[in-house]
């Protein structure tokens, strides 16, 4: 295999906590509780937003768009606290290093995503990224890997991705390329069975 996309959240760093902790927060501060399992069935799994659950809350799209600013700026906070390396990515990021090309194809936003790269100093063993800003359609659609192909000019066949949820898997498969999963605590519930494998961790690449 000549170039692996890796996903960043839940694959590469240990943030899908972090974020239902900040989204939570600020959804309890409208009078809405989100649930975890409702964060894992829709948010992680669907790609539904959040701000759905305050619908017929009364609340209007700019005193939405306030909530989600103030979450993104609190997700943020979090993750230069907080935000780790999930088990085994240093050292299989090492192993590869010459041995496969490596990119990040993450729906992250640029701003989060830079806190991330600060903070773990895993930038370098990547050449280059995918993240929100770049695409006009996140994951289960193809685009971001549609993206990410093309910039590195290699063959679909020549390609495969790493995911930890269910909608990451399904944005690979319809992009054409073989994708393994990872799955989490968090996601360990999810129809993986579209997944060219199964991994119990990284380390197993």
């Amino acid at each position: 295999m000549k170039m692996i996309f890796f996903d960043n959240d839940g694959t590469l760093v240990d943030t899908e906590g972090i974020y239902f902790k900040a989204t939570r927060k600020v959804l309890l501060e409208s009078g809405v509780e989100m649930s975890r399992e409702w964060f894992i069935e829709y948010s992680l799994k669907r790609n539904f937003s959040s701000w759905s659950l305050l619908d017929g809350k009364g609340y209007s799209p700019e005193a939405i768009n306030q909530f989600r600013n103030k979450r993104n700026d609190y997700y943020a906070e979090l993750l230069r606290k907080e935000v780790r390396l999930m088990p085994g990515v240093l050292e299989t990021l090492m192993a590869l290093k010459g041995k496969a090309r490596m990119s990040v194809v993450t729906t992250s936003r640029r701003m989060h995503f830079n806190i991330i790269l600060e903070k773990t100093g895993i930038a370098d063993y990547f050449e280059f990224f995918v993240v929100n800003e770049d695409v006009q359609k996140e994951k289960p659609h193809p685009e971001p890997y549609l993206k990410a192909i093309t910039i590195s000019g290699c063959a679909p066949d020549d390609c495969m991705a790493v995911e930890d949820t269910e909608r990451g898997v399904i944005s690979a498969k319809e992009a054409g390329i073989k994708c393994y999963a990872v799955p989490t605590a968090l996601s360990k519930s999810h129809d993986f069975s579209g997944a060219d494998r199964v991994l119990s961790s990284i380390s197993e690449l």
